[in-house]
């Protein structure tokens, strides 16, 4: 192991191409969230907190955290993506409307029985698509590699998600979901792209978008560092599309956050090249352990990355204290290792003295962060927050 636990790299910003930002436009992402609106009783928008002791802590202007722990009682993001790309497929398919009501009043359960999805995952990403396949009445298969826990297989199952261990990893479950896929005719639900497979991907990457829209509303200020979470990309891509729609040439500085065992954008943007993970890949942050380049995603984050950060274990366990005890009157948040990464790399900015200034963060600066997941673990949040695992030397760090 290396001995620093963040590692930053700055990549070159370029131009990106108007066909990769026009799949994020103003008028897209209305509809996204006309969808998303449409959805009476399950969505809406998280909330925006704001952290004032920890921005004095660390010498900023101010810092929000939007709070996906809360989204669609899943404690996890990932149900936008999944509900508006199920939703444009099986509306184009089935010839309805692209609304809920249409899709519910539909009966799929009745009409189109057998029907399946099927997807791989570390973590809440199956438990979404498990989630919304059980709304409209469809079949759900998800694999999982063997390792995983089985508190997340228990959660799987509590989504009537029939579950598949395969594989080391993330990679070898995407492969035989891929090959067992093709034998059935299931639908696959993804959001990696590959040779013939964009469409559903790039649906779901739409769908993220809702969340920074409902952000930038509840925003008092124009942020000018954002820190989002990279795991295959596709939300990175979404946040950044269309934050340079919003503000083109003045758009905020954006840091990717990934774990350092999975850290693919990390080591692309690096040296320029695209470098995916080859050895199995395994994290505490579960919903960042996919260590593969998505393709949709690198062209737009290759060139509107301001700068990527590779964090070990102990940065993400970090973070789940920072916010499950925060500094006094600023809000209790309850974070999975995964969500709470960007509050581990402020936690450590004071012993890290060179990453502030690197990223051109000051006293002006107005910082946002994404709480991707709340404690949808609850076995592994107390071991990690209660437990002390994987522990964090804050250096000769100073409290106001």
């Amino acid at each position: 192991m290396v001995s620093l636990t963040l590692e930053l790299a700055k990549p070159v910003l370029g131009t990106v191409k108007a066909e990769d930002l026009a799949i994020f436009s103003p008028a897209v992402t209305e509809k996204v969230r006309n969808f998303h609106t449409s959805m009476w009783g399950y969505y809406h928008p998280t909330p925006l907190i704001e952290m004032p002791a920890l921005a004095r802590h660390i010498a900023v202007n101010r810092i929000f955290v939007k709070d996906e722990s809360q989204r669609f009682g899943l404690k996890a993001f990932y149900a936008l993506g999944v509900s508006y790309a199920l939703a444009v497929f099986l509306a184009k398919k089935f010839g309805l409307e692209l609304s809920f009501d249409a899709l519910q009043e539909y009966n799929f359960a009745f009409r189109q029985p057998g029907l399946t999805v099927a997807a791989a995952t570390n973590g809440n990403y199956g438990v979404a698509v498990a989630w919304f396949a059980h709304l409209l009445g469809l079949r759900a298969v998800i694999y999982v590699p063997e390792r995983t826990s089985e508190e997340l297989v228990q959660l799987l199952l509590a989504q009537k998600a029939e579950v598949k261990l395969v594989g080391k990893d993330f990679a070898e479950a995407l492969q035989q979901l891929r090959q067992d896929s093709a034998e059935h005719n299931w639908f696959i639900i993804q959001d990696m792209a590959w040779e013939d497979y964009h469409a559903f991907p790039l649906a779901i990457m739409q769908g993220y978008s809702t969340l920074l829209i409902e952000a930038l509303e509840a925003l008092p200020l124009m942020p000018t560092h954002i820190f989002i979470q990279t795991g295959t990309g596709a939300l990175a891509a979404a946040v950044e599309a269309v934050l340079k729609h919003k503000y083109k040439e003045s758009m905020p500085k954006v840091i990717l956050l990934e774990a350092e065992a999975a850290n693919c954008y990390y080591r692309s943007l690096s040296k320029g090249i695209e470098q995916n993970i080859t050895n199995p890949v395994h994290s505490i942050m579960a919903d960042l352990a996919c260590g593969q380049i998505n393709e949709p995603d690198w062209d737009i984050l290759k060139n509107l990355t301001s700068y990527s950060l590779s964090c070990h274990e102990e940065v993400a366990t970090l973070g789940m204290r920072v916010f499950a005890s925060p500094l006094p009157k600023d809000t209790v948040i309850t974070a999975g290792p995964s969500g709470a990464l960007g509050a581990g790399v402020l936690g450590l900015l004071k012993k890290y003295h060179n990453l502030q200034s690197d990223m051109g963060i000051t006293k002006d600066s107005v910082l946002l962060l994404f709480n991707t997941e709340g404690d949808a673990l609850p076995v592994q949040y107390r071991q990690i927050v209660w437990g002390g695992t994987f522990p964090c030397d804050l250096g000769g760090t100073t409290f106001a």
